[in-house]
């Protein structure tokens, strides 16, 4: 995780710059991943505008909660930043690589396909 910061008590975690291109794929794949908290781990991804990134942020307050409760909280929120900066990677990966296959020039000999 890039960073991690906890203000009173929230946690947000700093995942990816937000993207140039292909904005829209990425918007709903953010949309998607925070319906119900299925793929954050009960956090929620949002923009901070301010920054221009893509956070991960969840609420730890005292609400009565056990430790145990608390401990599993923080769990689920580190498993979840970890497994989104691991997409975002691979995102940033995957583009790098299509960008140096459109710039390439083409092989002698053989086909060639950009993606």
């Amino acid at each position: 995780m890039k960073k991690l910061s906890s203000e009173g008590s929230d946690l947000r975690g700093n995942q990816h710059p937000v993207p140039t291109s292909d904005r829209e794929r990425t918007f709903e794949q953010l949309l998607t991943a925070n319906l119900f908290g299925a793929h954050t781990g009960g956090a929620t991804l949002a923009i901070d505008a301010e920054f221009d990134e893509i956070v991960l942020c969840t609420d730890i307050g005292n609400h009565g909660w056990t430790s145990e409760l608390i401990l599993a909280r923080l769990q689920r929120f580190i498993d979840a930043a970890l497994g989104w900066r691991e997409r975002f990677a691979d995102l940033q990966t995957a583009e790098e690589a299509s960008t140096h296959s459109r710039n390439a020039a083409p092989a002698t000999g053989g086909p060639f396909l950009a993606v």
